[in-house]
């Protein structure tokens, strides 16, 4: 796999997975759903990440920190996400 494509579909990974956020629903369980996803989709976009990042110079290690930056916020919103909905609906999990 070339660190082309590794970038491109890291960035599509790192749209879909930000794309959850626009998911809004009223129960708890599609919260959880796509704070979940979001997470999925991160972790997808950082491996493909680590493969644009096998020779770290110039615009790969931009790319690189960049793209892991963007990732790791998605995370911590989706688990913001998460808790909130388990706070705010009460809902129960298992």
């Amino acid at each position: 796999m070339t660190r082309s494509f590794a970038a491109l579909v890291s960035l599509v990974c790192l749209f879909l997975g930000s794309c959850g956020f626009l998911i809004t629903t009223s129960d708890c369980y599609g919260s959880i759903r796509a704070g979940v996803i979001s997470i999925f989709m991160s972790a997808l976009a950082w491996g493909y990440l680590k493969l644009v990042n096998e020779k770290p110079i110039g615009f790969w290690l931009t790319l690189y920190r960049s793209g892991v930056a963007i990732a790791g916020t998605i995370v911590v919103f989706a688990v913001w996400r998460i808790l909130g909905a388990v706070q705010t609906t009460g809902c129960q999990l298992g």
